[in-house]
């Protein structure tokens, strides 16, 4: 078995854990809405009282990732070493889609579940980018291959980025969006002609086609910067009120 193969093994691995929660969310989504077709929501006030625990677990989220990057820590252990960009990066779009949502008439509870997997389909759409751009599917000399192994990740993965779907009426594609989308396509692209250098590996996985001198600062800038655009892309795609949302006058006197 290939370096590559095991990596691959170990990602599906650590993810299993992460999909379970996704689907354990998405099935609270639909029966929250079953319920709220059929009767008005009992315990206002704990469900008042989550929101407000969960949105306190986002804010410490943030400070916590921004002061982690500071000091650079940028993996969390406790959470099965996942990046400070990435846990900042779902805090904030949890944060910002359910103050969307709330303001689009959602119900309470609707509103932070739909907003917890959105933030999730952020997660999920970088790993499944990431995943097909290894040489294994996608090759310089050669047309991009899906063959079993690729099959049974992209059928494990795929249904935790279907949950976009739920947010369709809530979304619009503004032209910031095509910014950020762009920005991502042209990062991602010069990882590749960089060779698509990792931190956890000393050599590139394509040839390069661009040089550089530290390959691992590079693999870091462009790994954790392209998190951060495509979570920029996705708060993009909110239909947000950037006058009167509370959660951006946080963040502007935080």
């Amino acid at each position: 078995m290939t370096f590559q193969s095991i990596f691959l093994n170990q990602r599906r691995n650590k993810s299993y854990q992460l999909r379970q929660l996704i689907f354990i969310s998405f099935i609270i989504y639909r029966i929250v809405v079953n319920i709220s077709m059929t009767r008005k929501l009992p315990f206002d006030k704990l469900f008042q009282t989550v929101k407000w625990i969960i949105e306190g677990l986002a804010v410490g989220a943030i400070i916590f990732s921004v002061t982690s990057i500071i000091l650079k820590q940028l993996w969390v252990a406790p959470l099965g070493n996942i990046s400070s960009f990435s846990l900042l990066s779902l805090a904030l779009i949890y944060l910002l889609s359910e103050s969307s949502l709330i303001r689009a008439g959602l119900e309470l509870v609707e509103a932070m579940v739909l907003s917890i997997l959105f933030a999730f389909t952020y997660l999920q759409s970088y790993e499944l980018i990431y995943h097909f751009s290894f040489p294994i599917y996608l090759n310089y000399f050669r047309l991009p291959i899906l063959d079993g192994e690729g099959a049974r990740y992209l059928i494990e993965r795929l249904p935790a980025v279907l949950p976009i779907a739920l947010m369709r009426k809530h979304m619009a594609f503004h032209r910031i969006s095509a910014i950020f989308l762009l920005l991502f396509m042209t990062i991602w692209a010069i990882w590749l002609l960089y060779g698509f250098p990792q931190y956890f590996a000393q050599d590139t996985f394509y040839p390069t086609i661009l040089k550089t001198s530290d390959q691992y600062i590079l693999s870091l800038t462009l790994n954790f910067g392209s998190k951060l655009v495509l979570a920029l892309f996705f708060i993009s795609l909110l239909k947000l009120d950037l006058t009167q949302n509370p959660v951006l006058t946080l963040l502007k006197f935080s």
